[in-house]
C-alpha cells in the first residue's frame, strides 16, 4: 500500500474512532425534563373542537452549564392538518408559540394531529390547553423520558362529560395494548370494562380514549415507548367545570416517598389519587393522622387532603401519586379544578422554571429540606419573607408565594440542596397547575479533568472527553505521535507504544506495544488492559490471542468493557474508557486515546500534552536531546543494539538530511524526483537518497505547486447553479427549479472508499422582483466540522461557524477561502471546491474520485445524465419541483418549493427582444467577444438561460449582466482568452474606491497576506474578470489599500486596521493599528450583556430588550410599562441618552404632535431619530422616504457605512441602527421604539428612565419627580418658535364613550383573537373608545385604533385574521397593487433586485405589488423601469443625484445603470442641502446699499433708487423660526455728501434690537452700548459695527454710509424683501411682498417700505414694530 493512501485510511480511521466513541458516550439529560424531542397530544377541551382554543406551547431552551449558550433551531410540526414552523428563539428565553385549533383530539379515535417539537439542543416544553373558561397545562416530556407501561388517572366526580387519555408514538409504528377500567366505544365497537383494546400506532399517530366513568387503573402496555396525556375535557365538583390535563410518568420512573403540599389559598379540600402496578403497602400522614393501607395492583386509591394539612406518602414499591385540586373560593374569585403530577423526593431538582401566565394569580408551590429553606432563590435573589410550615413524618417544610397576575419566568434555585416545586394559577371560572420545569445541571458539582467537559448520562454526571488523541503508525514504520511529531522506528525490536503514567489513579491503566521483526513485514500488536494479554498479528486473520489462548472474533471481554471486531479488512479494539487501537493487515496502525489521558501518557507516541518540544521523555521522567536513546529507552531491553541505525525526529533535525534541486528534505522523508512524479524518492542517512518507481493514483496528476511536485485531483466534475436559478448536474443535466427553502445541492451520500472525507453543500434561494422565479442567496459548506457559508446579504464577505473572517482564510491545512475576481472560493485539501458570486452564481467542482458517491440537487455524478432527477427517496422524481422539494433540508419563513398563486410566464414572442444584441445575443453573436468560447463552451444552454431570467425581469440590466457573466466565468475557468464585452452603456463596470476593472486580471491578487496563498493559484494560469486594486493596492479583506495600511494577524485570522474585535469568549478586546501592530486587552461583558455571536461578529451584546410604545391620541406606555395620555400638539423628547455610560452610543427621538382639526384628538406628525451620526426625519404622509441630515432619500436605505438601515414595512417605516437601537412608525396609528437591555437606568424622556420601576418615570430633566402628568410632558418639550402649540396630559372627559365595533379588539373568535395572549386587549378597547369618543364617533379614528391594535400584535408576531373589508376600513393601494394582511414590502423593491433589503419582522399588512411590479419609493413600476443603487441610496430611474458632499452626481438609466462622474463646487460656492437634495450654492451672499442710492441683491441684479424713506431690505422669511430676523435701512440726503444713502441702520432678532445711526453708535433694546458686545449667545457686535447672528448672518454699517447685509449658505432660498431670496438666480429677485413681479429695484424698495419708520431723526427715537413677533431681552 502506498504511503499517501496509508495516510488518508488513517486521517479517515481518525474521524470513525472519534464518531465511535462519541457513540458510545451520546449523553442524555439529567433532568425528565429537558430534552431534544417531543411530542405534545392536546386532548379535547369541552364539548367540541372551537376556534376560540387557546394552545400554546411554552419552549424554554436549557440553562444548562453543559449546553452551547448560542441559539438553536428549534421545528415543530404536525402531519395533518399540515404544519412546520421553524423558529431560532434566544438563548434562555422562552418561547410562547401559538398552536392552530386544529391540534385538539375529539373523541375515541387515531389521530395524525400530534404536535411534534424537535430541537438542536436540549429544551423544556410546556403545553398550555385552554380555552376561554376551561384550561389546564402540564410539563412535556422528552422522548428518552418515555417508558412502556402507565396506570392511567381520570377524575370523574360530579361530571357527565369524559375522563379521557391519550397514547402518542414517536417515529416507529408500535403496538398498543389497553387494559380497560372502564367501557369505551371505539370505530363503532364497545369494549366494556376488564377488556383490553389492542391498536397499532403508525408513527406520530395518537389514540385517544374517552368515557363517562373513571377510566382511572387503566393500564396502557407498548411495544416500545410512548408518552401518555390524561385528564378530563371537563370536570366539575364544588365549582363550574374545567378541563384537566397532565402527562403522566411511565411506571419505571415512579418513587416510594411523595410530599404533597396544601394549596396556600385552599379553605376547604382537595383529592390525592395514589396509583399501584403491584400489590403496594403504603404508609401515610395526613396532619397528625398516621394510615397503613395495603394496596391492590392496577388501581387509583383517592386520599383526601383537608386546608393548611400536608400529605406525606412511603411506600414499599413504586406508585404514582396524582394531586387533584377541585375548585374552590378564594375571597371573591370563583376558580375550576385542575391537576398535577407530584414528582417522587427522590427525584427533586436543585433549579426549576416557573411560570406565571397573564391573567391568571399565579403561585408557585414549593418543598424543601427545612435546614435549608434560606438557600432557596428566586431569579438569584433570596426567597425571603415566606411563611414555611412543617410537613409532619418529615424533615422538609412547605411554603407558597404569589408571582402575580403578568406572565413571566422564574428561576427558582438551590446551590446544594434538591427540593420540589408546582406551578399553580387561578382567576375566576380558570384555572391551572403543573409541576415546576427540573433545570437542574449536575455537572455544578463536578470537577472534571483537563480536556474533558462534563456532560450528563443515563441521569448522571459524566465528564467526556473532548476529543480523542491519535498516534499514527505506518507500514515504512514511520510513527507520529499524539502531539503531531513524526520518528523513524528501526525494525527488530518490541517498542512501548504508549502506557498509562503519572499520578491520576482515576485513569485506568493500559499499555500499548508493537512487535516489529527485522524485515519489518512481521508485526504483533499487544494491549495491556483490565488484567487482559492481548495480541493481534499482522495477517493472522480474524483471530486473535487473549491471554496467550487464540480466540474467535468477535470478542466481548469483561462483561463487555473490551470489545474486539474486525471491520472493512482491519481489526478494531475498543474500550469502555475510550481506547481504540486499529490494525491493518497491511501493518498500519491507530492507537486513539480520550483527552481525559491528557499529559498521563508516556512511550513512543508522547506525553500527549500538545507540545511537540518535550516528546522525548525517557521512561523514568527525565527529557533527553539524542533521538537514539530516546527511542531506545521505549524497546524490550533483549533487543539487539544495531550500530547502524541512525533514528531521528524529523521535525527536530537531529541529523543532516538531503539536498535536490535546490531544496533541503529530513531524513527518511520522501519526495518525487522531478516534475513528472513517476519516481519517488527517499532521503537516506548520510545525505543520501534512494528511488523507486511509483506513480499518482487513479483520478490523480501531477503538478508543481509552490515549487514542489506533488498528487492533486485529475479532472473534476462541475455542478452549476445560476440565474434564477438554472441547474446544471455534474452529468451534463440541465434543469429549472425555483423553490426558495433551503437544500441539499451535493453532498458524499455512499461510499465503500473510507478515504472519501464527507461534506455537505447547501442553497438557499430567495425571490427578487417576481415570484415566479428564484435567484441562489446563500451557499453552506459542511466540512471537516467547520460551517461555512457566503449569502448575498453580505457581499464579498465569508462565515465560518457562524463568524465573518476576512480573506484570504486557512484554517490548518483542510480549508482555504478567498476571493478570485467576482466569485468567492472554498476549497478543502481534498480538491473539492465551492464558488459563489453573491449574487446567484453557485458552482461546486467535485473530485472525480466521488463520482457515484454524491447526492442532491447536482446528481449522482456517475457519468449518466438520466438518472439525475432520483429523489431523496430513491425513485425518480415525478418532475423537477418533486424533484427539487425531496432534496428540501430546512425551510425559512414563507418559502416554498415552486410559484405559488398566479404568476408571470413568458411566450416565446415576449421572449423575442431578448434575443437581440441589447440584452443576451452578445452571448452567442458570430464574431462577437465571445466567439473564441462557442468551441469550448456551447453558448445555447447560456443564452436560453439568460432569456428566460431577462424575460422575467423586464430586461434589467443586473439580471442580464449577470447572466452574461456566468458564460463568462465558465469560459475563463477553461482558459479560454475573451474579447472586451463591457461598454459603458451595455453592463459598465463599477469598482470601488482605490480599484479598476479589468478582463482578465489574476485569479490571486496580491493581499495583505502573502504567506496565505491559495493552492489553487500554484496551479492554476486561467484570467478572471472583476475588480482589481490599482497599482500600489493591496487587498485588505475586500478593500484595497496602500501596504502602509494593512492590518493584523491573529493566529489564522487576520483584521484590518483600526478594527476592534473580540476573542476567546469575549475574555479578550484587541485593536489592531495600521502597519500590523495588536494591542490586546482582558475583557468581560458588562451587565446586562452576554457574549455571543450577532451578525456574524463576536461580541458582548445586550441581553434583553426594552419597548417603548405610542399609540393613537396619543397613548403612551414607558418602557417599565406606566400608562399615561398626552394630547399636547407640540413636539417632544420622547426618549434620549441621559447618563452617558461606556460603550453606550448616544441617541435621541423627538416626536411631533399636532391636533386633528376635524376634532378633539392629537395625532403624531413627525419622528426625528438622531443616532450614529444621521438625523432621520419622519413625516406622517410621506410613506417610502425620509429625511436624512436634511436631504430628502426614498426608502430602503443602508447608509455607506452600514450603521443604519432604514426600509418600509407593510405600513410602516422601520428605522435600524447598529447600536441595537430599532423604530417602527406608523405615524397615523403606532410607534414602537425598541433599544437595548444595556441602555437600564440610562434613559430619560417621555419613555422614561427604563430602571425597572415606573413608579419613577415622571422625571424632569433634572431628575427630580414630578407629580402630574402635566407638569412632566411640559418639562420635555422641545422649544419652537410656534407658539400655537399647547400641552395637555391626563384623560379626555367623555360623555359617550360607546362603540360597538371597538370591541370587535376583545372578541376571542375575532379578528384579532389569536393576539390576546400575547397582547391584553382590554386596554386597547379602552384607547379605542378614547379616540372615537373625542372623534364624536368618526369611522376613520375607529379603523386608526383597529390598525394600532393590529400592527402591535403583528409587530409581537402574532398571525391575525383579516379585518378591513371594501366597506369598512379599505386601505387605499396605488396602482399595480393590491391590499394584503400579511406582506413583506421590504422584500420586492427595485433595490432589492441589487442588493439585499433584509425585513426587521416576519410581515405587516400593505399594500403589496402585482406579480411582476416592484416598489418604486411608493409606486409599483414594471421591472424595466426600475432605477439603481448607489451607496446603499436607491436612485430611480432617469434621476439625476449629486452625493458625497456634491463631489459626485450620478445619473441612473434603467438599462445602462448608474453613471457617475466627479464634480466640484466653485470656488465661490459650498455644497449645501436644499428642499431635500445637495447641491453647489454660493458660499456667501452679499447684499449692499451703496451712498448715492444704488442696490444690489445677493444674487448681483443691481438697480438706483430714487426715494428716501425707511426700508425693509432683507429679512427671514419663516417669521415662527427661532432665528427669525429682519434689516431695515433708513435712506435720506442728511449726510455730508448731500446724496441719498443709508443714514440708520436697525437689526430685529428675537432675542434683540439694535439700532446703528449715521455717527455709528449703536443702541440695543433702547439702551446705548459700547462696542463691542455680547448681546446675546446668539448675537454680537464688533467694533466695526458688525451685527453678526449664528444663523449666518451680518449687518456691517461702514463709516463711508454703506450697509452690507452678508448671509451665508444655510440662508440660501430662505430670504424676503428687496436684497433677494439667495437662491443663484437674479431673474426672480424684483418680488413684491405679495410674490407679484416688479419692473424695478427702486418699485421693489418702495413696497417693502417700513411704514412706522419716519423722518430723517427717527433713528434716535424707535419703536419696535408688530408685523413679527419680538421677545424682550434678558
Amino acid at each position: 500500500m502506498g504511503g499517501g493512501k496509508t495516510r488518508a485510511l488513517l486521517r479517515a480511521r481518525v474521524v470513525a474512532a472519534w464518531a465511535a466513541f462519541h457513540l458510545l458516550c451520546a449523553s442524555s439529560w439529567a433532568s425528565p425534563h429537558l430534552g431534544e424531542d417531543f411530542a405534545v397530544a392536546f386532548l379535547q377541551n369541552g364539548l367540541q373542537r372551537s376556534l376560540r382554543s387557546d394552545f400554546q406551547l411554552l419552549i424554554t431552551p436549557s440553562g444548562s452549564s453543559s449546553s452551547s449558550s448560542s441559539s438553536s433551531t428549534i421545528t415543530i410540526s404536525m402531519k395533518n392538518p399540515g404544519l412546520r414552523m421553524t423558529l431560532q428563539p434566544p438563548s434562555s428565553r422562552t418561547l410562547a408559540v401559538k398552536i392552530p385549533p386544529q391540534a385538539e383530539l375529539v373523541g375515541s379515535e387515531t389521530f395524525e394531529n400530534v404536535v411534534v417539537v424537535r430541537s438542536e439542543r436540549p429544551v423544556s416544553v410546556v403545553m398550555l390547553n385552554e380555552k376561554p373558561t376551561s384550561g389546564d397545562s402540564t410539563v412535556v416530556l422528552p422522548v428518552p423520558s418515555w417508558g412502556s407501561e402507565y396506570f392511567v388517572v381520570t377524575p370523574n366526580v360530579g361530571t357527565q362529560l369524559y375522563g379521557e387519555f391519550a397514547v402518542v408514538a414517536w417515529d416507529e409504528t408500535t403496538a398498543v395494548d389497553v387494559h380497560l377500567k372502564a367501557p369505551v366505544t371505539f370505530r363503532g365497537r364497545s369494549y366494556p370494562r376488564g377488556s383490553v383494546l389492542s391498536v397499532l400506532l403508525e408513527p406520530f399517530q395518537a389514540l385517544q380514549l374517552q368515557s363517562s366513568s373513571d377510566l382511572s387503573g387503566t393500564r396502557v402496555v407498548a411495544q416500545k415507548p410512548v408518552a401518555v396525556f390524561t385528564g378530563h375535557t371537563c370536570v366539575s365538583r364544588l365549582t363550574r367545570c374545567d378541563h384537566l390535563v397532565e402527562q403522566l410518568q411511565p411506571v419505571a420512573s415512579w418513587g416510594t416517598t411523595y410530599l404533597v403540599p396544601p394549596l396556600p389559598f385552599e379553605t376547604q379540600a382537595d383529592i390525592v389519587y395514589v396509583s399501584t402496578s403491584q400489590p403496594s403497602r403504603v404508609e401515610a400522614q395526613h396532619g397528625a393522622t398516621k394510615t397503613i393501607r395495603d394496596l391492590r395492583p392496577s388501581r387509583s386509591t383517592l386520599y383526601g387532603l383537608q386546608a393548611s394539612n400536608s400529605l406525606s406518602i412511603s411506600s414499599d414499591v413504586g406508585v404514582q401519586v396524582v394531586f387533584f385540586a377541585d375548585g374552590g373560593f378564594k375571597g371573591s374569585v370563583s376558580y375550576d379544578p385542575f391537576f398535577m403530577i407530584v414528582p417522587a423526593v427522590s427525584s427533586y431538582c436543585s433549579s426549576y422554571i416557573v411560570f406565571s401566565l397573564e391573567g391568571y394569580e399565579n403561585h408557585v408551590v414549593l418543598v424543601a429540606k427545612t435546614s435549608e429553606t434560606s438557600g432557596l432563590t428566586l431569579n438569584k435573589a433570596p426567597l425571603k419573607d415566606l411563611a414555611w410550615k412543617l410537613i409532619p413524618g418529615s424533615d422538609y417544610s412547605w411554603a407558597g408565594k404569589i408571582l402575580g397576575s403578568r406572565f413571566g419566568v422564574y428561576v427558582v434555585e438551590h446551590e446544594t440542596s434538591p427540593f420540589g416545586a408546582w406551578n399553580v394559577g387561578i382567576w375566576e371560572e380558570k384555572s391551572y397547575g403543573s409541576v415546576g420545569v427540573c433545570n437542574t445541571d449536575p455537572c455544578r458539582l463536578v470537577t472534571c479533568r483537563a480536556k474533558e467537559t462534563c456532560q450528563v448520562e443515563k441521569g448522571e454526571a459524566r465528564c467526556l472527553p473532548d476529543y480523542l488523541g491519535t498516534c499514527l503508525g505506518s507500514p515504512d514504520l514511520e510513527f507520529r505521535t499524539f502531539d503531531g511529531v513524526s520518528v523513524d522506528v528501526p525494525a527488530g525490536c518490541t517498542y512501548t507504544l504508549t502506557k498509562t503514567c503519572g499520578h491520576d489513579p482515576s485513569l485506568e491503566p493500559f499499555v500499548v506495544e508493537e512487535e516489529i521483526e527485522g524485515d519489518s513485514k512481521g508485526r504483533l500488536a499487544k494491549v495491556y488492559v483490565y488484567g487482559f494479554n492481548i495480541s493481534i498479528h499482522k495477517g493472522e486473520g480474524a483471530t486473535v490471542q487473549v491471554n496467550h489462548r487464540p480466540t474467535a472474533l468477535p470478542v466481548l471481554l469483561e462483561g463487555g468493557k473490551v470489545q474486539i471486531s474486525r471491520n472493512e479488512g482491519r481489526l478494531v479494539l475498543q474500550t469502555a474508557f475510550g481506547l481504540q487501537v486499529t490494525y491493518d493487515e497491511d501493518g498500519a496502525l491507530l492507537v486513539a486515546v480520550p483527552s481525559g489521558y491528557f499529559g498521563a501518557t508516556c512511550g513512543l507516541c508522547g506525553n500527549f500534552n500538545e507540545d511537540t518540544e518535550d516528546e522525548m521523555k525517557l521512561p523514568e521522567g527525565s527529557r533527553t536531546a539524542d533521538v537514539h536513546d530516546w527511542i531506545r529507552s521505549w524497546r524490550d531491553p533483549t533487543c539487539r543494539e544495531d550500530p547502524g541505525d541512525q533514528e531521528k525526529l524529523e521535525d527536530l533535525g537531529a541529523t543532516p538530511g538531503c539536498h535536490h534541486e535546490g531544496r533541503s528534505y529530513q531524513l527518511h522523508e520522501e519526495f518525487w524526483e522531478d516534475g513528472s512524479c513517476r519516481s519517488r524518492c527517499r532521503c537516506e542517512p548520510g545525505g543520501e537518497k534512494t528511488c523507486r518507481k511509483a506513480g499518482c493514483k487513479r483520478h490523480e496528476k501531477c503538478v508543481t505547486l509552490r515549487g514542489v511536485s506533488t498528487c492533486r485531483a485529475s479532472r473534476s466534475l462541475t455542478c452549476i447553479g445560476t440565474g434564477d436559478p438554472h441547474y446544471t448536474t455534474f452529468d451534463g443535466l440541465r434543469y429549472d427549479f425555483q423553490g426558495t427553502c433551503v437544500y441539499q445541492l451535493a453532498a458524499l451520500c455512499s461510499s465503500s472508499d473510507p478515504t472519501l472525507v464527507p461534506f455537505n453543500v447547501t442553497v438557499e434561494n430567495n425571490h427578487r422582483g417576481s415570484r415566479a422565479v428564484s435567484f441562489t442567496k446563500t451557499v453552506t459548506l459542511e466540512v471537516y466540522g467547520a460551517r461555512v457559508s457566503m449569502s448575498q446579504e453580505n457581499p464579498r464577505k465569508v462565515k465560518v461557524n457562524g463568524s465573518f473572517v476576512e480573506l484570504p482564510f486557512r484554517q490548518q491545512d483542510h480549508l482555504e477561502l478567498y476571493l478570485s475576481g467576482v466569485h468567492g472560493f472554498v476549497r478543502t485539501d481534498f480538491g473539492l471546491r465551492v464558488s459563489f458570486d453573491w449574487y446567484s452564481y453557485a458552482r461546486v467542482l467535485l473530485p472525480e474520485a466521488y463520482a457515484g458517491s454524491v447526492c442532491g440537487l447536482c446528481g449522482n455524478a456517475n457519468g449518466d445524465p438520466n438518472d439525475d432527477l432520483v429523489s431523496r427517496r430513491g425513485e425518480p422524481a415525478a418532475d423537477e419541483v418533486d424533484f427539487g422539494h425531496s432534496w428540501m433540508v430546512d425551510e425559512v419563513p414563507g418559502c416554498s418549493s415552486g410559484c405559488l398563486g398566479a404568476c408571470s410566464a413568458c411566450n416565446e414572442e415576449e421572449k423575442k427582444i431578448y434575443r437581440g444584441d441589447a440584452y443576451c445575443g452578445v452571448i452567442e453573436r458570430a464574431g462577437g467577444p465571445f466567439r473564441a468560447c462557442h468551441g469550448v463552451v456551447d453558448p445555447q444552454a447560456f443564452l436560453e438561460d439568460c432569456v428566460f431570467d431577462a424575460c422575467h425581469h423586464k430586461g434589467h440590466r443586473d439580471t442580464v449582466c449577470k447572466a452574461v457573466g456566468a458564460y463568462v466565468a465558465e469560459c475563463q475557468a477553461r482558459g479560454v482568452p475573451l474579447e472586451p464585452w463591457r461598454t459603458p452603456s451595455f453592463c459598465g463596470p463599477s469598482c470601488p474606491l482605490h480599484s479598476h476593472y479589468e478582463l482578465c486580471g489574476s485569479s490571486c491578487p496580491a493581499t495583505c497576506r502573502p504567506e496565505v496563498v491559495p493552492e489553487a493559484c500554484a496551479t492554476s494560469s486561467a484570467c478572471v474578470e472583476g475588480c482589481f486594486c490599482d497599482r500600489g493596492y493591496l487587498l485588505s479583506g475586500d478593500d484595497c489599500v496602500e501596504a502602509t495600511g494593512c492590518g493584523c494577524e491573529d493566529g489564522a485570522f487576520y483584521y484590518k486596521a483600526n478594527e476592534v474585535f473580540y476573542t476567546a469568549s469575549c475574555r479578550r478586546r484587541c485593536r489592531c493599528h495600521p502597519g500590523g501592530t495588536l494591542e490586546c486587552k482582558d475583557a468581560a461583558c458588562g451587565d446586562h450583556q452576554e457574549c455571543r455571536v450577532e451578525n456574524g461578529v463576536l461580541g458582548c451584546f445586550s441581553a434583553g430588550f426594552g419597548q417603548l410604545e405610542v399609540s393613537g391620541d396619543p397613548h403612551y406606555v414607558t418602557f417599565d410599562g406606566r400608562r399615561f395620555h398626552l394630547r399636547g400638539s407640540c413636539a417632544y423628547v420622547l426618549v434620549s441618552l441621559c447618563e452617558a455610560a461606556g460603550g453606550l452610543r448616544n441617541f435621541s427621538v423627538l416626536l411631533e404632535h399636532e391636533a386633528d382639526g376635524q376634532s378633539d384628538v392629537t395625532w403624531m406628525k413627525k419622528v426625528v431619530v438622531a443616532v450614529q451620526g444621521y438625523v432621520v426625519a419622519m413625516e406622517r404622509g410621506r410613506s417610502w422616504e425620509v429625511t436624512v441630515n436634511g436631504e430628502r432619500l426614498p426608502l430602503p436605505l443602508a447608509t455607506p457605512d452600514q450603521q443604519l438601515r432604514v426600509g418600509q414595512e407593510g405600513e410602516n417605516i422601520v428605522l435600524q441602527a447598529s447600536s441595537g437601537l430599532r423604530v417602527l412608525v406608523n405615524l397615523a396609528t403606532y410607534l414602537l421604539v425598541t433599544v437595548p437591555e444595556l441602555y437600564r437606568g440610562h434613559l430619560c424622556g417621555l419613555g422614561g428612565n427604563f430602571n425597572g420601576d415606573p413608579g419613577d418615570d415622571f422625571r424632569l430633566p433634572n431628575g427630580s419627580l414630578v407629580a402630574t402628568t402635566e407638569e412632566f410632558v411640559a418639562s420635555w418639550k422641545v422649544p419652537s418658535g410656534d407658539d400655537a402649540c399647547g400641552d395637555a396630559g391626563g384623560d379626555r372627559a367623555c360623555e359617550d364613550a360607546s362603540s360597538s365595533w371597538c370591541e370587535v379588539l376583545a372578541d376571542p373568535e375575532g379578528p384579532f383573537g389569536s393576539c390576546h395572549s400575547r397582547l391584553a386587549p382590554q386596554e386597547h378597547v379602552q384607547r379605542c373608545l378614547h379616540d372615537v369618543c373625542g372623534a364624536r364617533g368618526q369611522r376613520r379614528v375607529l379603523c386608526r385604533s383597529l390598525q394600532a391594535y393590529g400592527t402591535a400584535c403583528q409587530a409581537a408576531g402574532v398571525n391575525i385574521k383579516p379585518w378591513r373589508n371594501d366597506s369598512f376600513c379599505p386601505l387605499s393601494c396605488p396602482p399595480n397593487s393590491h391590499y394584503e394582511l400579511c406582506t413583506r414590502t421590504c422584500s420586492f423593491t427595485c433595490a432589492g433586485l441589487t442588493a439585499p433589503t433584509p425585513c426587521a419582522w416576519s410581515c405587516f399588512e400593505g399594500c403589496e405589488c402585482d406579480d411582476g411590479f416592484l416598489f418604486d419609493g411608493g409606486a409599483c413600476v414594471s421591472v424595466e423601469k426600475c432605477g439603481c443603487l448607489h451607496q446603499g441610496r436607491y436612485v430611480k430611474a432617469f434621476e439625476t443625484i449629486i452625493s458625497n458632499n456634491c463631489s459626485t452626481r450620478c445619473r441612473c438609466h434603467p438599462a445602462q445603470g448608474l453613471t457617475c462622474e466627479s464634480m466640484r463646487c466653485s470656488r465661490d460656492e459650498v455644497c449645501s442641502v436644499e428642499d431635500g437634495t445637495q447641491r453647489c450654492v454660493r458660499r456667501q451672499g452679499l447684499c449692499r446699499v451703496a451712498p448715492g442710492a444704488t442696490l444690489t441683491t445677493f444674487d448681483g441684479l443691481g438697480g438706483r433708487l430714487v426715494a428716501s424713506g425707511t426700508f425693509k431690505v432683507a429679512a427671514l422669511c419663516d417669521e415662527r423660526s427661532p432665528s427669525w430676523f429682519k434689516v431695515v435701512v433708513e435712506l435720506d440726503e442728511c449726510r455730508r455728501e448731500k446724496v441719498l444713502a443709508p443714514v440708520a441702520t436697525f437689526v430685529f432678532f428675537r432675542e434683540a434690537f439694535i439700532s446703528i445711526n449715521n455717527h455709528l453708535e449703536v443702541w440695543v433694546n433702547g439702551l446705548f452700548t459700547r462696542l463691542p458686545a455680547v448681546v446675546s449667545e446668539a448675537v454680537s457686535i464688533t467694533g466695526n459695527v458688525t451685527v453678526s447672528h449664528k444663523s449666518g448672518l451680518d449687518v456691517t454699517f461702514s463709516p463711508e454710509g454703506d450697509v452690507t447685509v452678508s448671509v451665508g449658505a444655510p440662508l440660501a432660498k430662505r430670504l424676503c424683501a428687496p436684497c433677494g431670496n439667495f437662491n443663484g438666480d437674479a431673474n426672480d429677485d424684483l418680488k413684491l411682498p405679495g410674490g407679484r413681479a416688479a419692473g424695478t429695484v427702486a418699485e421693489v424698495l418702495d413696497a417693502w417700505k417700513a411704514k412706522d419708520f419716519t423722518g430723517c431723526l427717527a433713528s434716535n427715537s424707535v419703536r419696535m414694530e408688530v408685523e413679527a413677533p419680538v421677545y424682550p431681552f434678558q
